[in-house]
């Protein structure tokens, strides 16, 4: 006996075997062969870049000092920036979140210097004395002006004398904290003057804040110094 087969309906055949071998896959297409939809993946959303100035010191600071997203002033050395003032401004057209100084050398930042934020945009300011003689001297200041509001200001005084007779000053509505480490021995803010001019908040942590200028911190003082572990 002889079969006769229709030509279309072999066709039919060998579609339906293709596309169970697709399904076999997985391979959701109208037939094998087909260009499958691209599959989207949802991207995450990035996530915003933050600086958290309090975490900042004199021992870690090389984990921030590359970072983009700050504006960073680099005096390391002796004598580096020596008697050069030093602007903190960012432009309120700028990414950048924050500003970090970093004075690590002996006097490195000494002498008739100041470091001043008086225009731009809002974002935290640490400043960094890191070493004998840093930032010593009555002509050294660090100040905050009054052009806006809400600057969170911090510095980091470390070793002998880093801070002696300097002056840390921010105006009404920004805030000022400056940590004094080390022993109490190594006076490293001997004289220090740490003031808020108006209302706001001045703090001053560490063993070495004993030695500030007398009635300073001034304006008010939130906390209790803690204890000081970084020597």
């Amino acid at each position: 006996m002889q079969f006769r087969y229709n030509s279309s309906f072999i066709v039919l055949q060998t579609h339906l075997l293709e596309l169970e071998k697709c399904e076999e896959k997985g391979d959701n297409y109208e037939w094998c062969g087909a260009t499958p939809e691209p599959t989207v993946t949802p991207q995450p959303t990035p996530e915003a870049p933050t600086f958290d100035p309090a975490a900042v010191t004199c021992s870690n600071y090389a984990t921030y000092e590359t970072d983009p997203n700050l504006k960073v002033i680099s005096c390391i050395g002796e004598d580096a920036c020596k008697d050069e003032d030093k602007s903190l401004d960012v432009a309120t057209s700028s990414s950048k979140i924050g500003v970090l100084v970093i004075c690590d050398g002996k006097a490195a930042c000494s002498g008739n210097v100041k470091h001043k934020m008086d225009a731009g945009k809002v974002v935290p300011v640490v400043v960094l004395c890191c070493g004998e003689d840093a930032c010593k001297g009555s002509n050294y200041k660090f100040e905050v002006k009054d052009w806006a509001t809400g600057v969170a200001a911090y510095a980091h005084c470390k070793e002998k004398n880093a801070c002696t007779d300097a002056k840390f000053e921010v105006k009404a509505g920004h805030s000022l904290h400056v940590k004094c480490g080390g022993p109490a021995s190594k006076k490293t803010c001997e004289n220090a003057k740490v003031e808020v001019k108006g209302s706001g908040v001045a703090t001053c942590s560490g063993n070495g804040c004993s030695n500030l200028a007398s009635g300073y911190p001034k304006r008010r003082l939130d906390a209790a110094a803690p204890a000081d572990t970084d020597s």
